[in-house]
């Protein structure tokens, strides 16, 4: 059995807050926007939406995810 590794997960609160750290000036309606759209990956936990940073990072740069390589060699 494999482990998945999340990397950091945010709240949406959390991504804006380390978003503007990385001066990356973003609004939370943009944001949301993606998510409902499908653009950016997100998990819906009752009110709140959870979203990796990776992903997050991806989405605003316009980069392919890259898989892990140890996921990709699985055969």
């Amino acid at each position: 059995m494999s482990t998945r590794k999340h990397g950091e997960v945010y709240s949406l609160q959390g991504i804006l807050s380390r978003a503007n750290e990385e001066q990356i000036y973003i609004s939370r309606y943009l944001i949301v926007t993606a998510i409902k759209s499908g653009d950016l990956i997100a998990r819906k936990v009752g009110k709140t939406y959870l979203i990796q940073w990776e992903l997050f990072l991806s989405w605003v740069l316009c980069t392919p995810v890259v898989e892990d390589e140890e996921e990709s060699q699985d055969e």
